[in-house]
């Protein structure tokens, strides 16, 4: 399934805008066309493609239909070598004969109409962009794009390159923003410096450790289930400590979490009429018009102009905001808009702080916060490096953004630079539950063996809930694999509720079997997490799978969480055991199966038919019998004799 990039989110969202400022452009944007296209920059050649395309054209503008033939050859071409994406792009287009300036120019001839539009709501942007259409040249420009951001010039101030793709992500490209992110990506490779905590950090951080408490659940009494408000605050072991020292040093450089600025709470919404939002409204026209016609110095400087008349950089006056969508604040998508743009250019310390403080949430319910922070992370990780090293972006490395199969966001560079990803990891699980209501946790330090001090920390340093910050134990059970299972079976014994289930539902995606004989025929493929954090499973590989002993032995410990009184523990025990599919776990499903505890409200199945049956919306009981189903349908494919 095709995943929607940001324009393609940003043109859903402003359907539904509501008191959004107007969206008409105050100029005219340049024709496209009218300059010659910057030479081509032919990089390092490493291999040659299979086939050879004759010269290009001259370089003049194309017409639409010279456009079209080219493009069509091109893609013609990509097709026939195998489609090459990513770093093998550059060696294909050279010994293709295929260069950064051709390609700009058939795009430019592809998209003149829509580009020299007044708007992006016309048939001409319509049938290249919107999701329900298909044409060859919306499909050649939804490949030659990509191609411009392995082949374009990276180099601040913007391109051609960047120009084009700028204007085609205004009109909802997404593959248009995405050639951006990836010539921006190309452009951070080798910036910075980037090195793990030496000795001396490591003991500095570990003398400032002193009053330092470790959230637990309180043991069990007499055996029984765990009570979900018994928890308890004590001081760290010597290991727990040299841990937790390792975290601290390799995060000190780290700014604020991404969307958590603190804004003006005071503001109130201004009134129809108000002549603060008229002023705004001709800002914002401004903004709209300077980022369609691709010139980003005026873009940044209409942006900035734009969100200065809510505070910035000061506190900003969110509340005043009257343009609500789905997924934040309309001011929101323009600090995004304004942090790509400073970045394009090189301001990197401003897109920075405009990525780092832009507020994902704010607006209608929905999912696609998660897209935005993603978005946001990246952008982030990306100006933090080039400007200061990987030691300014370790927290949101280790956040580990959603659907990076390249392994660009995540701990990849960490690794490969000598950090100890798994350590840390297991330092920052250490802060787990510290995300609970401050006053709550106040209470809980209060009674701890640390008292005043950990009070003190506390009132010094906040809560320092980095586990949830860089999700700490999906995060350590990805990276740990097999070897880690025995710690997080014991760290969740120990947990708060919430942690406890999560450490769960993380082993439970490891362990997904679905009963296939991987040793005898092809796998599967499964990454989880949209809004979670994704853990890949090591049971569809012959040499990474465990054996059924070993997972029964394991299906038993996460077992005996099962009478956990927290409704949310007992569900991601149901769930695990069904991603686990050991027949022993059989009884235990059954059990969970008659679980009593209500969420609130109805479910419904078969819904609007005459077999339609509402009950009361028991989540528990729900997961197990959905366990039960994929229990059976792993039992039933592990008796199907393998294909060798």
């Amino acid at each position: 399934m095709k995943t929607l990039g940001r324009s393609a989110l940003r043109r859903l969202s402003g359907t539904v805008a509501l008191g959004a400022a107007l969206w008409g452009a105050s100029c005219t944007a340049p024709a496209i066309g009218e300059r010659t296209p910057n030479a081509v920059v032919t990089p390092p050649v490493s291999a040659a493609p299979t086939t050879k395309l004759s010269p290009a054209h001259q370089p003049a503008p194309l017409s639409y239909d010279e456009a079209l033939a080219r493009g069509r050859e091109i893609v013609d071409v990509w097709k026939k070598d195998a489609e090459p994406s990513g770093s093998k792009v550059t060696a294909w287009a050279a010994g293709a004969g295929i260069g950064e300036g051709e390609i700009v120019r058939v795009l430019v001839g592809l998209t003149r109409p829509c580009l020299n539009a007044a708007t992006e709501d016309v048939p001409e942007c319509k049938k290249l962009f919107d999701s329900g259409t298909e044409s060859e040249d919306k499909a050649i420009v939804e490949v030659l794009a990509p191609l411009l951001g392995e082949l374009g010039d990276p180099s601040p101030h913007g391109s051609e390159t960047f120009t084009i793709l700028g204007r085609l992500d205004a009109r909802g490209l997404w593959r248009g923003e995405q050639a951006i992110g990836r010539l921006l990506e190309r452009r951070k490779t080798g910036g910075g410096t980037c090195a793990p905590p030496t000795a001396e950090e490591i003991a500095n951080a570990r003398a400032s450790l002193d009053d330092f408490a470790v959230i637990v659940s309180k043991p069990r009494k007499n055996g029984g289930p765990k009570a979900e408000d018994a928890v308890e605050a004590r001081a760290p072991t010597a290991a727990e400590l040299d841990d937790l020292a390792y975290f601290r040093a390799a995060v000190g450089a780290s700014g604020a979490e991404v969307g958590t600025a603190k804004e003006d709470s005071a503001s109130k919404p201004l009134v129809e009429g108000d002549p603060v939002a008229t002023e705004r409204a001709r800002l914002y026209e401004a903004v709209k018009a300077a980022r369609n016609s691709g010139d980003f110095e005026a873009h940044l400087r209409a942006g900035k102009a734009y969100l200065e008349a809510f505070g910035y950089p000061a506190p900003m006056r969110l509340a005043e905001e009257r343009d609500r969508r789905w997924g934040g604040l309309g001011v929101s998508f323009v600090m995004r808009d304004v942090a790509m743009s400073a970045e394009i250019l090189g301001r990197f310390d401003l897109a920075e702080d405009i990525y780092r403080r832009a507020a994902y949430r704010g607006g209608f319910c929905g999912t696609s916060w998660a897209s935005y922070r993603d978005y946001q992370i990246r952008g982030l990780i990306r100006t933090a490096e080039v400007r200061r090293g990987c030691r300014a972006a370790v927290a949101e490395r280790l956040f580990s953004v959603g659907r990076d199969r390249d392994h660009r966001f995540d701990t990849a560079e960490l690794a490969s630079k000598g950090f100890d990803v798994a350590r840390l990891y297991r330092g920052a699980m250490l802060t787990a539950g510290r995300d609970m209501d401050s006053e709550a946790l106040r209470k809980v330090l209060a009674a701890s063996p640390l008292g005043g001090r950990a009070v003190a920390r506390l009132e010094r340093e906040g809560s320092e809930d980095w586990a949830r910050r860089v999700r700490a134990v999906g995060g350590f059970v990805s990276t740990a694999g097999a070897a880690g299972v025995d710690s997080v079976l014991a760290f969740a014994d120990k947990s708060v509720p919430a942690v406890r289930a999560e450490a769960i539902g993380a082993l439970g995606y490891l362990l997904e079997d679905r009963g296939t004989d991987v040793c005898g025929r092809m796998g599967w493929g499964v990454y989880h997490g949209s809004q979670e954090r994704e853990v890949k499973t090591i049971m569809n590989k012959c040499d990474t799978r465990l054996g059924a002993a070993r997972m029964d032995e394991i299906a038993k410990k996460v077992a005996s969480h099962a009478d956990d009184t927290s409704p949310a523990v007992r569900e991601a025990v149901a769930k695990a055991l069904g991603n686990m599919g050991r027949s022993s776990s059989r009884p235990v499903l059954n059990k969970l199966a008659r679980d009593t505890f209500e969420n609130g409200g109805t479910t419904c199945i078969n819904y609007g038919t005459p077999q339609e049956k509402c009950e009361p919306t028991r989540q528990v009981r729900f997961a197990a019998r959905t366990a039960l189903e994929r229990l059976q349908q792993t039992e039933t494919e592990r008796k199907t004799p393998p294909q060798r």
